[in-house]
C-alpha cells in the first residue's frame, strides 16, 4: 500500500514503523494498520477508565462494560499504576472511612 493511499496520512517514521510490524508478524499492511488502530483504541479506552476512576463514582464493573473493557484489566492497571478512586469532595475522610466500613460489613454479610 503506497503512503497515499492509506486511510490517513502517516509520517515517514511511522510508515517505516509499520512496514518492520508487517515484516517481522508477516501481516499484510491493511492487516497491520488496523491491528494498530484496534491496540491504539484499547489503550484510549483504558486510559478514559481511568480516567473516570479517578474522577467519578462510578464502580469499575460501571466503567469496564460501559466502554467494552476487561474488568481485571482495568484492576491490574489501576493496581500497577497506583490510581485512587474517587473522592467525594462534599464528604470528609472519617465519614468517607465509615461508608467503607459500612460497605464491607455488608458485603461480609451476605
Amino acid at each position: 500500500m503506497a503512503l497515499d493511499e492509506r486511510p490517513i496520512p502517516l509520517t515517514r517514521e511511522e510508515a517505516e514503523a509499520l512496514t518492520a510490524l508487517c515484516q517481522s508478524l508477516g501481516l499484510r499492511e491493511t492487516d497491520a494498520f488496523h491491528a494498530v488502530i484496534r491496540a491504539g483504541l484499547a489503550a484510549y479506552r483504558m486510559e478514559l477508565a481511568l480516567q473516570w476512576y479517578h474522577s467519578t463514582p462510578q464502580s469499575t464493573g460501571d466503567i469496564a462494560e460501559r466502554l467494552g473493557i476487561n474488568r481485571g484489566d482495568l484492576l491490574r492497571e489501576i493496581y500497577t499504576r497506583g490510581i485512587a478512586p474517587y473522592e467525594d469532595p462534599t464528604m470528609d475522610r472519617v465519614t468517607r472511612l465509615e461508608e467503607l466500613d459500612q460497605r464491607r460489613n455488608q458485603r461480609n454479610l451476605k
